[in-house]
Parts: structure tokens; sequence; C-alpha cells
């Protein structure tokens, strides 16, 4: 945490930032008072159906709650608390004659929570591949292949996430029925907002958009790094098809394309998106051929942590010639979970080397460490091939030596090496990198069709939030699975938003990494430490973001369901923001909030 107070500056004078609006997701706000006390609702479905009926919310519970953490306003004026109004698109259509029919009167009623909460909002309407709003619908809705991402083997099966079920949805067909379904409440959502009075409606800070838009792939929420087979979605028949459009609007003639890939297709349609892995298939020709690393870069990545506390820089080389520096200061939670002499998650870096360019052969790639006041040691050595699919035999690179000290001169220094494994065999195909690129701007494009409709309502452009995943920010993931790199780009359709977790919510990484992306005003659509930080830090780490621009925060989550429904202590319950979770440091957390709200 950087601590400083960032002045922006004003028509030639300096300004304090505006108010932070500190928004806590709330599960559970779907329970009117009737609901809570029915022990035949056991779902926020169920609950959410039955006080609609009811013309009933829950917003006295919600208020009572955000008065016992602060007031509306923090005495200094930097911070507000509100709240997160959950809006689960899905979850307002009823079955009745065996068809689904939107429930406009549940959305009216769930929009009058605004009304009856003097509080800012973040109004949060989701859409995306958690499917605990309607599961039934989900079901049927997945039974459509043309509603699913595809894998090159077909339609990507759904998986489950703690409780709940996850579909890999469409986001290249805008006609499919699934987003026919979203379009149609989103659109009804919207509309009830812009109902409301305009004081009312003033309340409303921040939209944001449909959760984590990004490309799935078989067991999502087990490893997200590199060892796994690279497994990828879309191939589903309109997004090929969209693939082939995309081309022609990049390369303007199949000539041109030949010329970029070195091929003789005839026509754009002719082109198929690299679906095989060379060093398990056989394939007709290099352009078939995908893996991790066909797009021309491997990952360099790992941990390093100074127990005196210094920064660690690092240095990669190949083959004796510099190439990159990074700092180990991204988040790895496993790593203190795992060892207790490392006191903080900020210890990964990454580095992703272009080999593309580079003469086939076995190259030598080394990584060096420097610690405040000490001489770069040696973390790891290790050899690379850059393959040729003509040769058998690659020869040896010759390496210029990198000067550097070995770890043990600097015994304060605790590190780790995790990739590429030793020999990795690197073939490099340019059509991957056009197949990843594409699969990044179907992610994009998805989100600007809902930020259009919102942008044509009555709200206010600057209110519309993205809320995306940011694996660029944890050392270990793999951002090529996911293709969310290109929507965290400025954008004319909304304001950026970001879900941070682990040390990535209060570390230097997230603030270096959003002024390199051009950042302005931005949303943090969720946030959990998931480390124990004093209360001190914890107001810190608001204070950091509002001088950064920050216009929201929603830490994840308040519980506000009855007691008769409380999880165990499952892994989602310890992200759970209660005086009484010691998981994840999440006790504190609930202080900090509270501190921040009465004293700052």
């Amino acid at each position: 945490m950087t601590g400083a107070l960032i002045l922006i500056a004003v028509d030639g004078a300096f300004a304090d930032p505006a108010p932070l609006l500190i928004a806590p997701h709330i599960s559970g706000q779907a329970f009117c008072p009737l609901a809570a006390e029915n022990p035949d609702i056991a779902t926020e479905e169920a609950a959410d159906a039955y006080c609609a009926s009811r013309d009933q919310n829950s917003s006295a519970p919600l208020r009572a709650m955000l008065d016992s953490v602060g007031p509306v306003t923090s005495p200094s004026g930097h911070f507000q608390l509100g709240y997160v109004l959950d809006f689960p698109l899905m979850r307002y259509y009823r079955q009745s004659g065996g068809s689904w029919a939107l429930d406009r009167a549940a959305i009216r009623t769930r929009v009058r929570m605004i009304a009856e909460v003097d509080r800012p909002v973040v109004v949060y309407l989701s859409a995306n591949h958690f499917t605990d709003a309607n599961p039934k619908l989900s079901e049927e809705l997945a039974a459509d292949p043309a509603n699913l991402m595809w894998t090159k083997d077909g339609p990507l099966p759904g998986g489950g996430y703690f409780t709940v079920s996850v579909h890999g949805w469409t986001l290249s067909n805008l006609r499919a029925p699934i987003t026919a379904m979203r379009d149609e409440a989103f659109r009804a959502a919207i509309a009830e907002l812009c109902r409301l009075p305009p004081a009312v409606r003033s309340r409303i800070r921040a939209v944001s958009l449909l959760g984590e838009v990004q490309q799935l792939y078989p067991d999502f929420t087990g490893d997200l790094g590199y060892t796994k087979p690279f497994d990828v979605t879309d191939y589903a028949p309109q997004a090929v098809a969209g693939f082939h459009g995309w081309l022609r609007e990049k390369f303007g003639s199949v000539g041109a394309l030949n010329a970029s890939l070195g091929a003789e297709f005839k026509s754009f349609d002719e082109v198929s998106p690299p679906a095989k892995d060379i060093k398990k298939e056989p394939l007709a020709g290099i352009l078939d051929h995908i893996d991790a690393y066909a797009a021309g870069s491997v990952a360099v990545q790992g941990w390093a942590y100074d127990t005196g506390g210094g920064p660690v820089g690092i240095e990669v080389y190949l083959d004796g010639v510099r190439r990159g520096v990074v700092q180990a200061d991204l988040s790895r939670t496993d790593v203190p979970e795992s060892n207790a002499a490392v006191k903080t998650p900020n210890v990964g870096w990454h580095y992703d080397l272009d080999y593309s360019t580079e003469k086939p052969g076995i190259h030598t790639l080394e990584v060096t460490a420097t610690v405040t006041g000490h001489a770069p040691v040696r973390l790891a050595t290790r050899q690379i091939v850059v393959a040729d699919p003509k040769q058998d035999k690659p020869a040896e690179i010759p390496a210029l030596p990198v000067a550097a000290d070995e770890p043990q001169t600097v015994p304060s220094l605790l590190s780790y090496m995790d990739g590429p494994p030793a020999l990795t065999r690197l073939y490099h195909n340019p059509l991957a990198r056009l197949w990843l690129e594409y699969r990044n701007v179907s992610v994009t494009r998805y989100i600007e069709h809902f930020a259009r409709i919102a942008r044509g309502s009555c709200l206010p452009p600057d209110i519309i939030f993205s809320h995306q995943i940011t694996p660029q920010l944890n050392a270990s993931w793999n951002p090529d699975l996911m293709a969310v790199a290109d929507s965290l780009k400025p954008n004319a359709s909304y304001q950026p938003g970001a879900t941070l977790y682990g040390g990535a919510a209060f570390g230097q990484a997230f603030f270096d990494w959003k002024e390199a992306q051009g950042w302005k005003r931005y949303g943090v659509g969720e946030l959990h430490p998931r480390t124990a930080l004093s209360p001190d830090d914890i107001a810190r780490m608001f204070e950091d973001h509002r001088a950064h621009g920050a216009v929201y925060i929603a830490p994840y989550y308040f519980p506000l369901v009855p007691k008769r429904l409380m999880l165990g202590q499952s892994e989602l319950s310890r992200e759970r923001i209660t005086p009484d979770n010691h998981a994840l440091g999440s006790d504190t957390f609930y202080a900090g909030i509270v501190e921040t709200m009465t004293r700052h």
C-alpha cells in the first residue's frame, strides 16, 4: 500500500478526490421478514418470489445491518457506506403453462428497495456463468447447444463452484435463447430504474454489468495456470463464424492474412481455429497447433520474498541477454498459507517472454533477484526448446554468462520458480495469436452489447461499470484461459471495473497495473483481502483506492440470511465478513470497515 494522498487537478487547482462508496455485497437480501420466518422458504430465489407476491422487501433488516456498521458518511467525508442491490436477471422468470415469462412485478418490487433504503447503492445486474438463480430454467437452457460455449470436442459440460452450478453460456451468439432472455430482463430492470423519482434515482452511484464475463474451460475452478491441457472455448459454429468475420475486419483481404501467416487460404471461411496439440496429436500443419505457448510467448513465473521486508526485483535473461524486469509483488495467497515465514501474499512475479522470433534450438533461461543492499542472486536456470517440427534434434544455442551470486549469499531471500518446466518445447503458431485475440474481443463485445442498452436509457453513462476478473494480478494464473485482457482496456461503452481478491485488493501492483491500462475512474465489483490486515491497514487500503480514482468498492460479502439457513464453515463461508469469522482475516476486514466509517 502506498498510503499517499493523491490530489487531482481541477481547472489548474488541486482538489481532494470524491468520496469513495463502500458498498458491501449482502447475501440473503431477498429475505423479507415474512420469508425469514417461514420454514418452507430455503433459498433466495424462493424468498424473492414469496416476498414479491406479498409486495414486501427486506429493507428493514438491510437498514439495520448497515446502521450497525456505520453512518452514511464518515467523519472526514472521504467515505460513504451503502450497499450492492443484487439483481440476478434470470431469477425473475416464472414458469407457467410450459413456458417462461418475465415477472415484471417482482422486478418492480426489488427496485423499490432503492426508495426504501436512504443510502447510496450499486445496482448489480448479474448474469454470468454462475446459475444460482433459477436453476431449473438454467438446466433447460443448457440442453440447447446454441446457448453454450464449445470446446473443440463440442458443447462445454456444466460444472460446479462451491454449491453453485456453472454453465459456459455463449458470448458470441446474441440471438441465442439465453442471450435473448438476459436481454429482456436487463431492459426491464433498466426501465424500472428509470421509473424511480429523480431524487431516489440519484442514489444509484453505479450500475455493475453482468459480473465476471470470461471464456470458460473444463474444470475452471481447478488449476488456473499452465500445467493443465489448454482446452479452451469457444469453438461453437456461431463463434467460428464470428472469427471469420473478425479476420475480414482485421485484414481486409485473404491475401493479407496469408502474408501474415505464410498460408494459402482461398477464403476466410477456410480458416479453422487451431485446436490440436502438436505434442499429442498429428497435425496437417503448424497452423493447427495450440497450447499454452503457441501464441509466441512463454510465462516465466514464481514467487520471491525478503524476510527483511524489502522489495524484490526480478530480471529474466534468455541466453545471457536481459529480456525483462518485473517486481515480485503480484498476489499469491497460496504462499503465506503454506509458508509461515512469508507475511504477505504479494510475492508473486510473472513475465511473458516472447520467443516468436528466436532461432530454433535449446535456449538458456535464467532468472535473478535483487534485494536492497545486495548484488543480484541467481534464482533459477532452465533450458527451454524453441522447436521446429522439421528438426528432431535441436542444437544448443550459445549463452552469455549472467553475473549473479548464489542464493545462499542472501539468506533473507525466500523464492521459488514455478515455470516453465525444464525443456519445455515451444512451437509457435501465428494463427494461435489471432485466435486468442479474437476470443478476447468476443468477451468485450458481449459486455458492450449490454452497456449500450444501459447507455441508451435515463442512466448517466459515467455510472455504467464492467465487473471483470483480473487474472493478470495473480502471478500463477494463465490469462489466456479467461480472455479478458481486451475488456479491461479503457472502453467508450463502459467505465472499467475489477474484482480484487487476496493481495490484489491492497497491493501496489493493482495501482501500477491500472495506471498502465489508462484507467482514471474505476469500480471494484468485489473485494476481499483474504488475509488478516489491521483495521488501520483496511482504512489505508480504502484511502489508496479513493486517491487512485475508485468510485466504489464492494466488499464480498455480508450475510443477511436467516440464522436457520447459515452455512457451515465451507470455503465460500470463510469470506463472510462478520466479527466472529476469523477465516481469511474476515473479522479484521469487518473491523476495518467499521473503523473507516466511524473514525476516518
